[in-house]
């Protein structure tokens, strides 16, 4: 069946309840000029100094920030596959996430995961349309993330049987791409895909139709892990929920609380004035005066035995302050507590950073969920695509493209990817529990699994190279030549051979057994000792440039000739 225009905003209306509840997340991140409004009428009150407070932008922004500092990690594992392959492919997804970060800066657009942290985080979903195209010998990696409040779908039994993007175009950008004029200064775009087509709705006329050569829609859509996922008729809006879900119904109040203080602060410094005079009520009411009777230095005449008197006024008693109290700490309860806003006044012990690091953990980790499965969703649909292009293309960071085959990303293996948020406070709290685990589980636990390092593996290597340089002073003598030697220090480079020469002759010399006299054989019968070819001069190029570390190779013909000259 065909679907059309209407029945996409039909679908709409199935979303409305959930797009309601993004509107008002939107409202409280945007800061929404909050009104007292009176209980009878709803009507806003007049002559109140109605209070905003930040709160909710300052915890979302806080949030986004510690997640768009997330530290990514992309394996891919497979039981046939090398190590070689496998790095071929981790290679090939970063250069695909680069090209794509390029692409939408140049066309002004948010970096692909910083929109995705900002849609987990606010709208409690993550959508991106994925394709990839070929333009002459150019990749382009057509990569759009939407916005989920703009985004319909139906799904089927096999998955999502279509997607509707919808997005306000500029004129210029319309006639742009579209080749199409309009009216107005702007339009809805409606993008549609489904298995066979895509189809293009500018306002409420159909302006392309192409066939769709993937065979299925082009988006990932992945839900945050928060919420609940019950089977009411209303269950929707509370499914994907963003950061703000245990808080939104706080921060009005709040908000009001704070309106009353600064209002009732006003009155005190002008309040409201009666005029007492020997008619009373059937008195007329006084004219306005240009300067109020309680202002500074104001001096204002009056009747005698009458005149201006302060209203009455009921002042703020104790139940509202215990209000904002109760109110403050379930806020807190609910987003993040002065800890991670940084504002406190004393120092707290490892293990009590530990669970207030929980509260945070609680936060980020269904995000950090999301990210990671989105992500992970990407690279097989990047991988999937570039494999249908049956060519290679060249991709990657300027100076360092490199040309991938599709043959090359055949093969059985997963994609894992994971991203690690981390701040001092965390691993503070993360060392004292590993340090305090002591000797009940391996130290390679401990990296993965406590203090969560990026890449634990290459840590535990450069650890091993820590102890070699210390349990031997030669390879650290080895290492820092060649360090000399790519930093061009020739000089210090032939310094540090000499010194190196030095030592493994002391070495030799000791371990080297016994004069062949001193066991009964006669001189010049015995087995020259190792320290004897250490004698000789050495060419400095028998250690070939090969990079910093143990890595570098000797140079196999120069250290032929070498042997030569001492045999």
């Amino acid at each position: 069946m065909d679907i059309e225009l209407k029945d996409i905003e039909e679908k709409e209306q199935e979303f409305s309840e959930l797009f309601t509840r993004m509107d008002a997340d939107k409202a409280l991140v945007f800061l929404e000029a909050f009104q007292m409004k009176s209980l009878k009428t709803g009507v806003a009150l007049k002559r109140v100094d109605n209070v905003t407070l930040p709160d909710p932008a300052i915890f979302v922004g806080r949030v986004m920030g510690l997640l768009s500092s997330a530290d990514p990690q992309t394996e891919v594992e497979g039981e046939e596959l090398s190590d070689k392959e496998s790095t071929l492919v981790e290679d090939f997804l970063a250069a695909m996430a680069y090209e794509i970060d390029s692409r939408l800066i140049k066309l002004g657009r948010t970096p692909l995961f910083r929109f995705c942290v900002e849609q987990a985080s606010l709208r409690g979903y993550v959508i991106t349309r994925n394709c990839l195209r070929a333009l002459g010998d150019t990749l382009i990696p057509d990569v759009l993330p939407c916005d989920a409040r703009f985004v319909t779908y139906e799904v089927g039994m096999d998955g999502y049987v279509w997607v509707a993007n919808k997005t306000t175009r500029s004129k210029a950008m319309i006639l742009a791409e579209y080749k199409k004029e309009i009216t107005g200064a702007t339009a809805t775009v409606w993008d549609f895909w489904d298995s066979k087509v895509n189809r293009i709705w500018i306002g409420r006329e159909e302006a392309k139709q192409q066939r769709n050569p993937y065979g299925y829609p082009p988006f990932t859509i992945v839900e945050a892990p928060t919420g609940l996922h019950l089977g009411d008729s209303d269950a929707m809006s509370h499914r994907g929920e963003s950061l703000l879900s245990l808080s939104r119904t706080v921060y009005p109040y709040l908000n009001q609380i704070m309106t009353i203080y600064l209002t009732r602060g006003r009155q005190v410094l002008r309040p409201g004035m009666q005029y007492a005079s020997d008619e009373g009520e059937a008195s007329q009411k006084p004219k306005q005066l240009e300067e109020h009777p309680a202002d500074t230095d104001v001096i204002t005449p009056v009747e005698k035995g009458g005149g201006y008197l302060p209203v009455n006024q009921v002042g703020v008693d104790a139940s509202i302050q215990l209000a904002w109290q109760v109110l403050d700490s379930r806020k807190q309860q609910g987003s993040m507590t002065q800890v991670d806003y940084g504002n406190l006044a004393f120092p707290l012990p490892d293990i009590a950073l530990g669970r207030l690091m929980e509260q945070r953990n609680q936060i980020t980790l269904p995000v950090l969920q999301a990210l990671a499965i989105s992500a992970q969703q990407n690279m097989e649909m990047w991988i999937s695509q570039y494999k249908m292009l049956k060519r290679a293309f060249k991709i990657g960071e300027t100076g360092h493209k490199k040309s991938y085959q599709p043959s090359s990303l055949e093969g059985d293996y997963t994609i894992k990817q994971r991203y690690f948020a981390t701040s001092p406070e965390a691993d503070m709290s993360n060392y004292a529990t590993a340090a305090a685990a002591g000797n009940m589980i391996s130290d390679d636990s401990k990296r993965r699994d406590i203090i969560k390092l990026k890449d634990p593996s290459g840590e535990m290597t450069k650890i091993r190279s820590e102890q070699a340089e210390k349990l031997d002073p030669a390879i650290a003598l080895y290492r820092q030549m060649h360090d000399l030697i790519d930093e061009g220090k020739n000089a210090e480079a032939w310094l540090t051979l000499e010194r190196l020469k030095m030592m493994l002759r002391t070495s030799f010399q000791i371990a080297q057994p016994q004069p062949a006299v001193a066991q009964g054989i006669p001189p010049g019968q015995g087995i020259p000792a190792p320290a004897d070819v250490t004698q000789q001069p050495m060419n400095p190029k028998i250690i070939q440039k090969g990079g910093q570390g143990p890595g570098a190779q000797p140079n196999q013909q120069l250290l032929e000739a070498q042997r030569g000259k001492v045999a």
